[in-house]
């Protein structure tokens, strides 16, 4: 089976599936308690606020947060989505139930949940104008896969008020599945730089280059960054855009935009 076989079987099949994914994550996106006056989280601060309550609360820490309009999209990258390796079992033609196959994984709904709380107790407690919500919950470690879920700011105030039942909440929540290709291109990139402040020059040259690190075999920016290394402790980089795209020969060019602190030795 191809690509477009994969999609097929996953879209057929996603009210079925869905239905149980999200029943339990309703209570917890909706039981969020509102307060008077003034705005737990400004408008400025939203970004922020989502991305410190998954790490202080949640030990989540990779969550991207990015608005366009009225709309807030929030990125939460995982090990794993499903309890089985879907993309190997479909392409393999090994599908005897389809429900267990797109079962789940403990830890990685246990974390959806986490930030679809956090998601609507951040925007419930805003001055901010938000319409719609969009988690992309993506394995970026192996399949790919990524499951996507979009709802409307307005539902979770209304079955907060119990203007309207959960089951009709969860029907008004759109879920869908996709192969995310570009996030296993972007991984050794997000691993790399999370590993600069752990390893020395040699070890990031064994885990993450081909060849010997020169001033011919990488770019100048780069291997002036790398170079820098050795006289900074307390490193942290913070990934704020990336992006990738394939080019002819069957590899990827990612770019990345990045800010960078550290101590100097």
């Amino acid at each position: 089976m191809g690509k477009s076989n994969l999609f097929r079987v996953s879209f057929k099949f996603r009210r079925g599936v869905y239905s149980t994914f999200l029943a339990g994550s309703v209570f917890l996106l909706v039981a969020v308690i509102s307060g008077c006056g003034k705005a737990s989280y400004p408008e400025g601060k939203i970004e922020r606020a989502i991305q410190e309550i998954c790490s202080k609360e949640y030990g989540i820490e990779e969550v991207e947060v990015k608005f366009t309009g009225k709309t807030v999209g929030v990125f939460l990258p995982l090990k794993k989505l499903f309890t089985t390796d879907v993309r190997e079992e479909i392409l393999a033609g090994r599908i005897s139930n389809l429900e267990s196959l797109f079962e789940p994984e403990p830890q990685a709904l246990e974390q959806l949940e986490n930030v679809l709380f956090t998601i609507s107790r951040v925007l419930l407690s805003s001055d901010k104008s938000v319409d719609f919500y969009i988690l992309e919950a993506t394995d970026v470690e192996s399949t790919g896969l990524q499951l996507i879920l979009t709802g409307f700011v307005g539902d979770v105030k209304r079955v907060r008020l119990w203007d309207i039942s959960r089951s009709e909440y969860r029907k008004r929540v759109l879920h869908e599945l996709k192969f995310n290709r570009a996030v296993l291109w972007e991984k050794p990139i997000r691993d790399f730089f999370r590993d600069v402040a752990d390893f020395d020059l040699e070890e990031l040259a064994k885990r993450y280059f081909t060849a010997p690190i020169t001033p011919d075999n990488v770019s100048p920016l780069l291997y002036q960054f790398l170079g820098s290394l050795k006289d900074k402790q307390n490193v942290r980089v913070e990934l704020s855009t990336v992006r990738s795209q394939a080019n002819p020969s069957s590899q990827a060019l990612v770019y990345v935009k990045l800010k960078e602190t550290y101590e100097s030795r």
